[in-house]
């Protein structure tokens, strides 16, 4: 083990060359790590059809292709575009199955059989930011004919958690339940 100037404790076996066998730079680890999470967190539940696990992530994507975005115009491979456009396809099977969610549970409410027809009509949702989508699932939106609005101190709480690097929605959940629900 050395330490070097940066502060990251490498390992560093002696050889008789003389020249480090080290070959692990940063960048392509964080590149494994993000290929990884987006694996773990969207690829594998999106498999098993786990919408809810896909429904708690979906906030975290915006932030995984902005980074993947970053680390394509250094680093111009294939599999990194790949990602991307893979992660902009998921987030539209996330939204689609939403509304579809949503019209299903809209027709069983309506349904029975004294209704003929029914008439279908598809609207874009209204997406909010992050944390305030964070914030109503985790609280529930604020019921505006109460005059109740959105606690800033947790809007800002969400917002230090999405800024962290390896944060989870659970994460984000339990502290929020741990410090603001009584």
């Amino acid at each position: 083990m050395t330490i070097n100037l940066s502060g990251v404790i490498r390992q560093n076996p002696i050889n008789l060359t003389g020249k480090s066998l080290d070959t692990c730079k940063p960048i392509i680890v964080e590149i494994d790590k993000l290929k990884k999470r987006i694996i773990s967190d969207y690829m594998i539940p999106l498999y098993s059809k786990q919408w809810d696990i896909l429904n708690e992530n979906v906030f975290l994507m915006d932030r995984y292709v902005l980074r993947l975005e970053a680390l394509i115009k250094t680093h111009k491979t294939e599999e990194l575009i790949a990602y991307v456009n893979l992660l902009k396809i998921i987030k539209i099977l996330v939204e689609e199955h939403k509304l579809l969610v949503f019209e299903e549970q809209k027709q069983y409410k309506q349904g029975g059989s004294n209704n003929i027809t029914s008439m279908m009509i598809k609207i874009p949702q209204i997406k909010l930011l992050p944390e305030y989508e964070i914030y109503n699932s985790i609280l529930g939106k604020p019921n505006g004919f109460k005059k109740e609005s959105y606690n800033d101190l947790i809007i800002n709480d969400i917002k230090l958690f999405m800024a962290k690097k390896d944060i989870t929605y659970q994460i984000i959940k339990t502290h929020i339940q741990d410090n603001y629900i009584k």
